[in-house]
């Protein structure tokens, strides 16, 4: 059963013709990492938040060098109110891959949304460095601590 479920969810985990998923495990079928990714992804496009920050934290212990995985799940743990596990998986996927300017935006919108205003500048000031003619950058640094 368990290669079963492996290739409903690896054939679900398709967009667009493109794997959301590699295929890492003994011949090329995915771990169960993987297939916790891919079905925290499928869930958490039908609204299921707590169950798919659960999936994508559990991809995330799982595949821990890998920056996208530990975006999604920090994004899902944000919607899930785990503010503390969703803010360490955003800063782990922004070491992981310090030089992408959208894992930075998402770690300055969390804090920005956290009244973190403080710590967004720096942020701003990477993503700007990064790409310049992007204007989200901007936007962090519009937002004003209320008076």
């Amino acid at each position: 059963m368990g290669n079963d479920v492996a290739e409903v969810a690896l054939g679900q985990a398709r967009n667009g013709g493109k794997f959301l998923i590699d295929t890492d495990g003994p011949d090329g079928k995915p771990t169960v990492f993987e297939v916790a990714y891919s079905l925290g992804l499928l869930v958490a496009e039908s609204g299921r938040g707590d169950e798919a920050a659960a999936l994508l934290a559990r991809a995330a212990a799982g595949m821990p060098q890998n920056a996208r995985v530990a975006y999604n799940a920090g994004l899902a743990l944000s919607q899930a109110g785990r503010v503390v596990e969703a803010e360490r998986m955003l800063r782990n996927a922004v070491e992981l891959d310090p030089s992408s300017y959208d894992l930075l935006f998402a770690l300055g919108d969390f804090l920005m949304r956290q009244g973190r205003l403080a710590e967004v500048g720096p942020i701003a000031d990477r993503m700007t460095a990064i790409d310049p003619a992007r204007h989200e950058a901007a936007q962090l640094r519009s937002v004003r601590r209320p008076r």
